[in-house]
């Protein structure tokens, strides 16, 4: 059962130039620097998944890592049975023995274990592990392994200590937060989310079709979009199941200055289609009209993300029709909306939330779920530029020193600094300098990012890198 003062408790309270020629005993050449906007969750608080038994997700995973900016260290290669083949479904046992216990395995072995907040599949990766009731990869990834009680899965009142609310159209809502607030309240009791970038099989989407929907992701990043977000009503059960949703959500939409509308129908053809939520066994996204990049559709129904089965339209619809993600149920949810996202999805991704964040506080009980998309956009994340200076060697002692400074209206506003050598943590706090003892370091080349986070619940992030190249070490 869902524990409801432990929920509303977390809410409340939570490259490259070519290098120099060596000089001296130590040579380090600057070799290329990255600026990035970023906001919310940021690309180094990612682990990628990898199967690399198949050229597909190899290859996904590639497009994605490259084009978010994703460091080496937090790539996880695993080898799993069937490649790209493997099956649609595991057991338990099978996934901490291919998946959970490797994958934590490598996190911690390279380093990365304190700075990562979710995980990403890449594509080739089942979908639904087979428990009773069965549950998605992505909900046995939140709860980190330790499955809850099967009736609070099947009822849908396990409760997600990251869900905002409300819980009925008279509950309780609670402001929208990055991943880094809400694991700083929560700590230990922190979950795991997850999303897949996409589903290359069966009833799934061809490899160009996720490339460009990782690249609508991309280019979703500070555009602040004019596009509308559409509430669909009807007398199905799955659009009756939230329609209560509605009009709050809406309101509070539009008091941000996003476009939403409630309407009885699908759109016809309406251009700039920022989201769709609606309720249907079967729709048609295509026919809707223009999606535009950031866009989520969703259609509440029993069997979007079970692709063994010729029923009803799947999640990929929406992403074969320009949406950069939508989501599902891998099995049966009696069109229990507390396992679907709240229309305060929306809410969240106007707030600056990436899209995996506006999701996971968006449903309650996401354990049946899978979410496949683009994970980092972030339509409504605000601009910053992360300025690293860096010299383009070290000192005869083999000191060098890093400064940082981020440019924006705002810039004073960011107070924490994080530094990662080669994807690694050196330092973390208030100070926007580092000094680097590169004695330490092994010759070739190394990488050294720089984040930045403003204030707030959404904390904004900027970084940027430089990466040189030591010739030898000092002696």
């Amino acid at each position: 059962m869902c524990d409801m003062w432990f929920c509303l408790y977390a809410q409340r309270c939570y490259g490259r130039l070519m290098a120099m020629k060596a000089h001296l005993a130590v040579t380090a050449a600057i070799i290329v620097m990255l600026p990035r906007m970023v906001s919310a969750l940021g690309p180094h608080e990612l682990a990628v998944l990898v199967n690399t038994n198949s050229p597909r997700s190899v290859t996904v995973a590639t497009e994605f890592t490259q084009s978010r900016h994703i460091p080496a260290s937090n790539v996880i290669r695993l080898g799993l049975p069937g490649g790209q083949k493997s099956s649609l479904q595991l057991s338990p046992k099978e996934f901490t023995r291919q998946i959970w216990k490797p994958a934590t395995l490598a996190i911690r072995r390279q380093g990365i274990e304190g700075h990562v907040l979710a995980w990403v599949y890449s594509v080739d990766f089942p979908v639904r592990i087979r428990t009773s009731p069965p549950i998605s990869i992505t909900g046995i990834t939140f709860v980190r392994n330790q499955l809850p009680d099967a009736q609070a899965v099947a009822r849908g009142s396990y409760c997600s200590a990251l869900f905002a609310g409300p819980h009925s159209p008279d509950g309780e809502t609670f402001q929208s937060q990055s991943f880094d607030v809400l694991g700083a309240w929560l700590d230990k009791a922190m979950p795991l989310p997850s999303m897949m970038l996409g589903f290359a099989g069966k009833r799934g989407t061809s490899l160009d079709v996720i490339s460009e929907c990782i690249r609508s992701g991309v280019r979703a990043d500070h555009s602040a979009p004019s596009g509308t977000v559409f509430f669909v009503t009807g007398d199905d059960v799955r659009a009756r199941s939230r329609a209560w949703q509605f009009p709050s959500a809406a309101k509070e939409l539009r008091l941000a200055y996003v476009n939403a509308a409630i309407i009885p129908a699908p759109p016809t053809a309406s251009d700039h289609i920022l989201g769709i939520m609606m309720g249907a066994p079967t729709v048609a996204p295509q026919s809707y009209g223009q999606y535009i990049p950031g866009s989520f559709g969703e259609h509440l129904t029993s069997f979007a993300a079970v692709f063994d089965n010729a029923q009803q339209t799947k999640l990929t619809a929406w992403i074969n029709a320009g949406a950069t993600a939508s989501a599902g149920t891998v099995t049966e949810p009696r069109a229990n909306w507390r396992k679907f996202p709240n229309a305060r999805f929306f809410v969240h991704y106007a707030s600056g939330c990436s899209l995996m964040e506006s999701f996971f506080q968006s449903v309650r009980c996401p354990l049946q779920t899978l979410c496949v998309g683009e994970p980092l956009a972030r339509p409504w994340a605000p601009k910053a530029k992360l300025i690293l200076r860096c010299p383009a060697r070290p000192n005869a002692a083999g000191i060098l020193v890093a400064s940082a400074r981020v440019q924006a209206d705002d810039s004073r506003a960011y107070t924490r600094w994080v530094f990662l050598l080669d994807g690694k943590p050196k330092s973390d706090g208030t100070k926007s300098t580092i000094r680097l003892d590169t004695s330490r370091l092994s010759r070739g080349m190394h990488t050294l990012r720089t984040i930045a986070y403003g204030p707030g619940r959404v904390r904004n992030q900027a970084f940027a890198e430089r990466t040189f190249f030591l010739a030898s070490r000092p002696d």
